[in-house]
Protein backbone atom coordinates (compact mmCIF):
# COMPACT_ATOMS: atom_id res chain seq x y z
CA UNK A 1 0.00 0.00 0.00
CA UNK A 2 1.38 3.67 -0.96
CA UNK A 3 1.54 6.60 1.60
CA UNK A 4 -1.68 8.21 -0.04
CA UNK A 5 -3.19 4.62 0.98
CA UNK A 6 -1.94 4.66 4.05
CA UNK A 7 -2.81 8.31 5.32
CA UNK A 8 -6.36 7.56 3.97
CA UNK A 9 -6.72 4.27 5.99
CA UNK A 10 -5.36 6.17 8.98
CA UNK A 11 -7.83 9.64 8.43
CA UNK A 12 -10.49 6.68 8.00
CA UNK A 13 -9.65 5.05 11.67
CA UNK A 14 -9.30 9.03 13.36
CA UNK A 15 -12.78 9.71 12.32
CA UNK A 16 -14.23 6.39 12.96
CA UNK A 17 -12.47 6.50 16.71
CA UNK A 18 -13.48 10.07 17.07
CA UNK A 19 -17.42 9.04 16.35
CA UNK A 20 -17.04 6.46 19.02
CA UNK A 21 -15.61 8.34 21.35
CA UNK A 22 -17.62 11.58 21.50
CA UNK A 23 -20.83 12.37 22.14
CA UNK A 24 -25.29 13.98 21.88
CA UNK A 25 -27.66 17.13 22.74
CA UNK A 26 -30.16 17.63 25.29
CA UNK A 27 -33.01 16.33 25.66
CA UNK A 28 -35.24 17.54 23.04
CA UNK A 29 -35.90 15.13 20.24
CA UNK A 30 -35.73 17.26 17.06
CA UNK A 31 -33.38 20.11 18.27
CA UNK A 32 -31.27 20.10 15.04
CA UNK A 33 -34.82 21.06 13.15
CA UNK A 34 -34.40 22.52 9.80
CA UNK A 35 -31.74 25.61 9.04
CA UNK A 36 -31.86 26.97 12.39
CA UNK A 37 -30.61 23.93 13.97
CA UNK A 38 -28.36 22.97 11.06
CA UNK A 39 -30.32 19.22 10.05
CA UNK A 40 -32.79 17.44 9.31
CA UNK A 41 -35.43 16.81 11.67
CA UNK A 42 -33.32 15.09 14.47
CA UNK A 43 -30.09 14.42 12.70
CA UNK A 44 -27.68 17.26 12.51
CA UNK A 45 -25.58 17.81 9.35
CA UNK A 46 -21.93 18.29 9.64
CA UNK A 47 -21.50 21.30 7.28
CA UNK A 48 -21.64 24.99 9.04
CA UNK A 49 -23.58 28.20 7.12
CA UNK A 50 -22.05 30.74 4.89
CA UNK A 51 -19.87 32.91 6.24
CA UNK A 52 -21.84 35.82 8.19
CA UNK A 53 -25.20 33.87 7.29
CA UNK A 54 -27.44 32.26 8.94
CA UNK A 55 -30.95 30.98 10.12
CA UNK A 56 -33.40 31.61 12.56
CA UNK A 57 -36.82 29.85 13.58
CA UNK A 58 -39.56 28.42 15.83
CA UNK A 59 -39.97 24.38 16.17
CA UNK A 60 -42.61 22.54 17.78
CA UNK A 61 -41.79 19.30 18.83
CA UNK A 62 -44.15 16.60 19.91
CA UNK A 63 -43.11 12.84 21.60
CA UNK A 64 -43.79 10.31 23.63
CA UNK A 65 -42.04 8.68 26.38
CA UNK A 66 -42.51 6.26 29.25
CA UNK A 67 -42.04 4.96 31.79
CA UNK A 68 -45.05 7.39 32.83
CA UNK A 69 -46.70 7.28 29.11
CA UNK A 70 -45.31 11.47 28.79
CA UNK A 71 -46.93 13.27 26.43
CA UNK A 72 -44.45 16.06 25.76
CA UNK A 73 -44.99 19.36 23.52
CA UNK A 74 -41.86 21.63 23.02
CA UNK A 75 -41.75 24.92 21.57
CA UNK A 76 -38.35 26.95 20.89
CA UNK A 77 -36.63 29.45 18.75
CA UNK A 78 -33.29 28.30 17.54
CA UNK A 79 -30.83 30.47 15.96
CA UNK A 80 -27.43 29.45 13.83
CA UNK A 81 -25.13 32.16 12.46
CA UNK A 82 -21.42 31.43 10.76
CA UNK A 83 -18.48 33.08 12.81
CA UNK A 84 -14.84 32.40 10.85
CA UNK A 85 -13.87 29.38 8.92
CA UNK A 86 -15.64 26.79 9.28
CA UNK A 87 -17.30 27.91 12.87
CA UNK A 88 -20.64 28.18 13.93
CA UNK A 89 -22.71 29.35 16.74
CA UNK A 90 -25.87 28.03 17.59
CA UNK A 91 -28.93 28.43 20.18
CA UNK A 92 -32.14 27.22 21.57
CA UNK A 93 -34.86 28.94 23.59
CA UNK A 94 -37.41 26.63 24.88
CA UNK A 95 -40.51 29.37 25.84
CA UNK A 96 -43.16 26.69 26.32
CA UNK A 97 -42.79 23.23 27.54
CA UNK A 98 -45.73 21.10 28.07
CA UNK A 99 -46.45 18.03 29.29
CA UNK A 100 -49.76 15.61 29.74
CA UNK A 101 -49.41 13.55 31.97
CA UNK A 102 -52.20 10.03 30.70
CA UNK A 103 -52.78 8.43 33.94
CA UNK A 104 -51.04 9.84 37.29
CA UNK A 105 -47.88 7.88 38.93
CA UNK A 106 -49.21 6.67 42.71
CA UNK A 107 -45.92 7.64 43.95
CA UNK A 108 -45.01 10.96 44.58
CA UNK A 109 -42.73 12.97 42.54
CA UNK A 110 -39.62 14.41 43.82
CA UNK A 111 -38.80 16.37 45.84
CA UNK A 112 -40.15 14.00 48.56
CA UNK A 113 -40.01 13.55 52.39
CA UNK A 114 -40.56 10.26 53.66
CA UNK A 115 -40.73 10.21 57.60
CA UNK A 116 -40.46 6.70 58.89
CA UNK A 117 -42.40 5.65 62.31
CA UNK A 118 -40.78 5.15 65.47
CA UNK A 119 -39.65 1.40 65.11
CA UNK A 120 -39.21 1.15 61.32
CA UNK A 121 -37.03 0.80 58.66
CA UNK A 122 -35.76 3.73 56.31
CA UNK A 123 -37.24 2.79 53.00
CA UNK A 124 -35.61 4.72 50.28
CA UNK A 125 -38.12 5.19 47.05
CA UNK A 126 -37.43 3.39 43.63
CA UNK A 127 -40.40 4.85 41.81
CA UNK A 128 -40.61 5.69 37.84
CA UNK A 129 -38.93 8.56 36.68
CA UNK A 130 -38.61 9.86 33.29
CA UNK A 131 -35.27 11.11 34.00
CA UNK A 132 -34.85 14.20 31.49
CA UNK A 133 -37.87 15.60 33.16
CA UNK A 134 -37.32 13.93 36.97
CA UNK A 135 -39.92 16.13 39.17
CA UNK A 136 -42.58 15.56 36.47
CA UNK A 137 -45.45 13.47 37.06
CA UNK A 138 -47.78 15.91 39.35
CA UNK A 139 -49.27 17.78 37.23
CA UNK A 140 -49.88 18.14 33.45
CA UNK A 141 -49.49 21.65 31.57
CA UNK A 142 -50.32 23.16 28.62
CA UNK A 143 -48.23 24.63 25.98
CA UNK A 144 -50.73 28.35 26.65
CA UNK A 145 -49.29 27.75 29.95
CA UNK A 146 -46.18 28.81 28.20
CA UNK A 147 -43.92 26.83 31.33
CA UNK A 148 -39.93 27.77 29.92
CA UNK A 149 -37.68 24.71 29.28
CA UNK A 150 -34.22 25.03 28.78
CA UNK A 151 -31.69 27.34 26.86
CA UNK A 152 -28.75 25.84 24.90
CA UNK A 153 -25.62 27.35 23.41
CA UNK A 154 -23.46 25.59 21.17
CA UNK A 155 -20.53 26.13 19.41
CA UNK A 156 -19.56 23.47 16.34
CA UNK A 157 -16.75 23.48 14.08
CA UNK A 158 -16.39 21.28 11.00
CA UNK A 159 -13.11 19.74 10.90
CA UNK A 160 -12.78 18.45 7.23
CA UNK A 161 -15.16 18.64 4.04
CA UNK A 162 -16.54 15.60 2.32
CA UNK A 163 -13.41 14.34 -0.15
CA UNK A 164 -14.06 11.21 -2.14
CA UNK A 165 -15.41 8.67 0.59
CA UNK A 166 -14.51 10.84 3.58
CA UNK A 167 -17.12 12.21 4.32
CA UNK A 168 -17.66 15.61 5.96
CA UNK A 169 -17.11 15.25 9.75
CA UNK A 170 -18.03 18.35 12.75
CA UNK A 171 -17.82 18.74 16.16
CA UNK A 172 -19.96 20.53 18.55
CA UNK A 173 -20.35 21.29 22.28
CA UNK A 174 -23.29 22.65 23.97
CA UNK A 175 -24.28 23.99 27.17
CA UNK A 176 -27.70 23.68 28.75
CA UNK A 177 -28.64 25.46 31.47
CA UNK A 178 -32.71 26.00 33.24
CA UNK A 179 -34.79 29.00 32.42
CA UNK A 180 -36.48 27.98 35.71
CA UNK A 181 -35.49 26.03 39.38
CA UNK A 182 -39.19 26.59 40.83
CA UNK A 183 -40.57 23.75 41.95
CA UNK A 184 -44.08 24.81 40.26
CA UNK A 185 -42.50 25.25 36.97
CA UNK A 186 -40.39 21.92 37.25
CA UNK A 187 -43.69 19.79 38.41
CA UNK A 188 -45.08 21.20 35.45
CA UNK A 189 -42.42 19.71 33.06
CA UNK A 190 -39.91 22.80 32.37
CA UNK A 191 -36.67 20.42 32.49
CA UNK A 192 -34.34 18.77 35.61
CA UNK A 193 -33.23 22.13 36.70
CA UNK A 194 -29.84 21.42 35.92
CA UNK A 195 -27.06 22.41 34.32
CA UNK A 196 -26.12 19.75 31.76
CA UNK A 197 -22.97 19.63 29.23
CA UNK A 198 -22.64 17.59 26.07
CA UNK A 199 -20.28 16.98 23.15
CA UNK A 200 -21.85 15.85 20.00
CA UNK A 201 -20.47 14.24 16.56
CA UNK A 202 -21.46 14.24 13.09
CA UNK A 203 -20.66 13.09 9.27
CA UNK A 204 -22.26 13.18 6.17
CA UNK A 205 -21.95 12.39 2.69
CA UNK A 206 -23.62 14.16 0.12
CA UNK A 207 -24.21 12.22 -3.47
CA UNK A 208 -26.15 13.15 -6.22
CA UNK A 209 -29.67 14.05 -4.63
CA UNK A 210 -28.83 12.18 -1.73
CA UNK A 211 -27.51 13.47 1.64
CA UNK A 212 -26.52 11.08 4.03
CA UNK A 213 -25.52 12.30 7.99
CA UNK A 214 -25.37 9.86 11.00
CA UNK A 215 -24.90 11.70 14.68
CA UNK A 216 -23.26 10.22 17.87
CA UNK A 217 -23.38 12.32 21.25
CA UNK A 218 -23.03 12.22 25.09
CA UNK A 219 -24.42 14.22 27.20
CA UNK A 220 -23.42 14.73 31.03
CA UNK A 221 -25.98 15.30 33.51
CA UNK A 222 -25.78 17.92 36.38
CA UNK A 223 -26.82 18.25 40.09
CA UNK A 224 -30.43 18.38 40.41
CA UNK A 225 -31.58 21.36 42.37
CA UNK A 226 -33.83 19.10 44.74
CA UNK A 227 -33.28 15.58 46.86
CA UNK A 228 -35.88 13.31 48.62
CA UNK A 229 -35.60 13.12 52.35
CA UNK A 230 -35.41 10.81 54.96
CA UNK A 231 -36.93 12.01 58.43
CA UNK A 232 -36.79 9.58 61.36
CA UNK A 233 -37.12 10.10 65.38
CA UNK A 234 -32.75 10.36 65.13
CA UNK A 235 -32.47 13.26 62.21
CA UNK A 236 -32.75 13.79 58.62
CA UNK A 237 -30.53 12.19 55.86
CA UNK A 238 -31.00 13.43 52.55
CA UNK A 239 -31.03 11.01 49.40
CA UNK A 240 -29.47 12.66 46.48
CA UNK A 241 -30.64 12.10 43.21
CA UNK A 242 -28.44 10.77 40.41
CA UNK A 243 -29.17 10.84 37.11
CA UNK A 244 -27.39 9.19 34.11
CA UNK A 245 -25.78 10.73 31.30
CA UNK A 246 -27.14 9.76 27.93
CA UNK A 247 -25.73 8.74 24.63
CA UNK A 248 -27.58 9.74 21.60
CA UNK A 249 -27.21 8.13 18.22
CA UNK A 250 -29.08 9.19 15.17
CA UNK A 251 -29.07 8.63 11.53
CA UNK A 252 -30.83 9.97 8.49
CA UNK A 253 -31.40 10.28 4.63
CA UNK A 254 -32.32 12.98 2.76
CA UNK A 255 -33.41 13.50 -1.15
CA UNK A 256 -33.41 16.52 -3.14
CA UNK A 257 -36.95 16.49 -5.36
CA UNK A 258 -35.59 19.44 -6.95
CA UNK A 259 -33.61 23.02 -5.60
CA UNK A 260 -36.72 23.79 -3.27
CA UNK A 261 -38.53 20.59 -1.87
CA UNK A 262 -36.61 17.64 -0.66
CA UNK A 263 -37.89 14.47 1.03
CA UNK A 264 -36.54 13.00 4.86
CA UNK A 265 -36.20 9.95 6.73
CA UNK A 266 -34.60 9.38 10.00
CA UNK A 267 -34.03 7.27 13.49
CA UNK A 268 -32.56 7.72 16.37
CA UNK A 269 -32.38 6.14 19.74
CA UNK A 270 -31.53 7.71 23.33
CA UNK A 271 -30.46 5.55 25.78
CA UNK A 272 -29.01 6.18 29.69
CA UNK A 273 -25.34 5.11 31.19
CA UNK A 274 -23.56 5.00 34.10
CA UNK A 275 -24.80 5.13 37.89
CA UNK A 276 -27.81 6.50 38.99
CA UNK A 277 -30.49 6.03 41.59
CA UNK A 278 -32.31 3.01 41.37
CA UNK A 279 -36.05 3.20 39.46
CA UNK A 280 -38.33 0.72 38.38
CA UNK A 281 -38.05 1.43 34.83
CA UNK A 282 -35.37 2.24 33.00
CA UNK A 283 -34.69 5.44 30.54
CA UNK A 284 -34.68 4.69 26.72
CA UNK A 285 -36.58 6.31 23.36
CA UNK A 286 -36.15 4.89 19.83
CA UNK A 287 -38.24 6.80 17.14
CA UNK A 288 -38.17 6.76 13.13
CA UNK A 289 -39.24 9.93 11.58
CA UNK A 290 -40.49 10.75 8.14
CA UNK A 291 -40.46 14.53 6.72
CA UNK A 292 -40.62 16.87 4.05
CA UNK A 293 -38.69 20.58 3.48
CA UNK A 294 -39.56 23.07 1.25
CA UNK A 295 -37.79 26.17 0.48
CA UNK A 296 -39.42 29.36 -0.99
CA UNK A 297 -37.47 32.30 -0.85
CA UNK A 298 -35.71 32.85 1.95
CA UNK A 299 -38.27 30.81 4.17
CA UNK A 300 -37.99 27.42 5.22
CA UNK A 301 -41.46 25.35 5.89
CA UNK A 302 -40.45 21.55 7.56
CA UNK A 303 -42.90 19.58 8.33
CA UNK A 304 -42.20 15.71 9.95
CA UNK A 305 -44.30 13.25 11.78
CA UNK A 306 -42.52 10.81 14.52
CA UNK A 307 -43.44 6.99 15.71
CA UNK A 308 -42.26 5.93 19.24
CA UNK A 309 -40.83 2.25 18.91
CA UNK A 310 -41.23 -0.90 21.46
CA UNK A 311 -43.56 1.13 24.19
CA UNK A 312 -44.10 -0.23 26.88
CA UNK A 313 -47.64 -1.77 26.86
CA UNK A 314 -51.18 0.02 27.95
CA UNK A 315 -52.70 -0.96 31.04
CA UNK A 316 -50.25 -3.17 32.04
CA UNK A 317 -49.67 -3.90 35.80
CA UNK A 318 -46.88 -2.55 37.71
CA UNK A 319 -45.74 -2.36 41.11
CA UNK A 320 -46.04 0.99 42.88
CA UNK A 321 -42.43 1.32 45.02
CA UNK A 322 -41.03 0.54 47.89
CA UNK A 323 -43.18 3.10 49.10
CA UNK A 324 -45.61 0.47 48.37
CA UNK A 325 -48.67 0.89 51.50
CA UNK A 326 -47.26 3.80 52.72
CA UNK A 327 -49.37 7.11 53.67
CA UNK A 328 -49.32 10.14 51.43
CA UNK A 329 -50.26 13.48 52.64
CA UNK A 330 -49.00 15.55 49.95
CA UNK A 331 -51.53 17.80 49.61
CA UNK A 332 -52.76 17.80 52.97
CA UNK A 333 -52.69 21.15 54.46
CA UNK A 334 -49.29 21.78 56.90
CA UNK A 335 -51.40 21.95 60.46
CA UNK A 336 -53.66 18.64 59.65
CA UNK A 337 -50.22 16.67 58.46
CA UNK A 338 -48.90 17.56 61.75
CA UNK A 339 -51.34 16.64 63.97
CA UNK A 340 -51.37 13.21 61.86
CA UNK A 341 -47.64 12.87 62.84
CA UNK A 342 -48.27 13.84 66.12
CA UNK A 343 -51.03 11.69 66.34
CA UNK A 344 -48.97 8.82 65.74
CA UNK A 345 -45.40 9.56 67.49
CA UNK A 346 -43.67 10.92 63.85
CA UNK A 347 -41.29 13.11 63.95
CA UNK A 348 -42.13 16.62 62.42
CA UNK A 349 -38.92 18.26 62.33
CA UNK A 350 -36.99 19.14 58.85
CA UNK A 351 -40.50 19.00 57.03
CA UNK A 352 -39.97 20.52 53.83
CA UNK A 353 -43.10 22.96 53.11
CA UNK A 354 -43.30 22.22 49.52
CA UNK A 355 -42.39 18.81 49.40
CA UNK A 356 -44.14 15.50 48.78
CA UNK A 357 -44.48 13.74 52.18
CA UNK A 358 -45.03 10.05 52.67
CA UNK A 359 -45.16 7.99 56.08
CA UNK A 360 -44.08 4.59 56.07
CA UNK A 361 -44.89 2.21 58.95
CA UNK A 362 -47.88 4.17 60.02
CA UNK A 363 -50.26 2.31 62.55
CA UNK A 364 -53.66 1.73 60.99
CA UNK A 365 -55.59 2.80 64.26
CA UNK A 366 -55.04 6.34 63.46
CA UNK A 367 -57.60 7.88 61.16
CA UNK A 368 -56.01 9.89 58.14
CA UNK A 369 -56.60 13.58 57.54
CA UNK A 370 -59.32 14.52 54.85
CA UNK A 371 -56.84 13.94 51.39
CA UNK A 372 -54.71 11.91 52.62
CA UNK A 373 -54.79 7.49 51.29
CA UNK A 374 -52.47 4.82 51.20
CA UNK A 375 -50.30 4.18 48.19
CA UNK A 376 -51.49 0.85 46.48
CA UNK A 377 -49.56 -1.73 45.77
CA UNK A 378 -49.71 -1.83 41.93
CA UNK A 379 -51.00 0.53 39.41
CA UNK A 380 -51.77 0.21 35.51
CA UNK A 381 -49.94 2.27 33.17
CA UNK A 382 -51.52 4.67 30.48
CA UNK A 383 -48.86 4.64 27.59
CA UNK A 384 -52.00 5.01 24.59
CA UNK A 385 -50.89 7.22 21.57
CA UNK A 386 -46.71 7.02 20.81
CA UNK A 387 -46.84 9.25 17.57
CA UNK A 388 -45.79 12.75 17.10
CA UNK A 389 -44.86 15.54 15.01
CA UNK A 390 -41.98 18.15 13.93
CA UNK A 391 -43.20 21.70 12.78
CA UNK A 392 -40.68 24.41 11.32
CA UNK A 393 -41.05 27.57 10.09
CA UNK A 394 -37.66 29.25 9.31
CA UNK A 395 -36.07 31.79 8.09
CA UNK A 396 -32.23 32.77 6.18
CA UNK A 397 -30.66 35.52 6.36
Amino acid sequence: MDMAGVRHSLRTAVLIGLLLTIGSTVFGQAIWTGPPGGGMLCVQEPTVAEYGHGAAGIVLDNYDRDPLGLDIDELRQSLRIRLGHRWELYGSYYFSRAVTIPGAHPAPTPPLDIVVATGQTPVPPNRAIYWPLPYTGKRSSSVGDMIPGDILAGLKRQLIGQHGGVPSVSLSANLIVPASRTQRNLHRGSGSGSIDGAVHAALGWTLGRWTLAANLGYIKSGSLPYDDRIITPDGTADLVLRRPDFIRTAAGVRMRLNHRASLMAEAFHLGAVGSRTPTLDSVGATDVLAGFQLDLWQFTFTAGIRQHLWPRPNAMTRPTSRLADAINLTGVPIAQRNAYLTAIGAPITGLRPTSSLVVTGAPTDVPLPEGAYRLPDTYKTHTTGNDGAVLLIGLRF
